[in-house]
């Protein structure tokens, strides 16, 4: 099954770049600040200073440059896809989930014309269901 991606979200792609930059931001401040621990007695300047106040400037600045980055991005590629050039996926469905699917229908009551009950918590209900 091919599918095409014509736009993307700004707003998630704000959110998923923020976390990926806080979480980038951390572990750089974390090395940082074990780098800065290691060499300090060694240093000719105080590196009193480097500690968690740096982790969380990093994580912060991080968060913010990566999710404006990522808002660039959406909206450079719903341009392109708004000129026809959109992103083409193919996906193939979840064995599991088909096993499951062909189980409950051979499993129908004769003469029942529904494939599936509608409070089935694996398929979940749709509007056009009637109880």
């Amino acid at each position: 099954m091919r599918y095409t991606v014509r736009r993307v979200s700004p707003w998630s792609a704000v959110r998923i770049g923020a976390i990926l930059g806080i979480i980038q931001g951390l572990l750089v401040g974390a090395l940082f600040m074990a780098l800065a621990g290691a060499i300090a007695p060694y240093a000719e300047v105080s590196l009193q200073s480097v500690g968690w106040t740096a982790v969380i400037l990093m994580a912060l600045f991080g968060g913010a440059s990566w999710a404006l980055l990522f808002v660039v991005g959406a909206l450079v590629y719903n341009v392109a896809g708004w000129l026809g050039a959109a992103l083409e996926v193919e996906l193939e469905p979840n064995e599991e989930i088909r096993t499951v699917v062909s189980k409950q229908q051979s499993e129908k009551p004769v003469g029942s014309d529904k494939a599936r009950k509608p409070d089935d918590p694996l398929l979940g209900t749709s509007l056009f269901d009637t109880p």
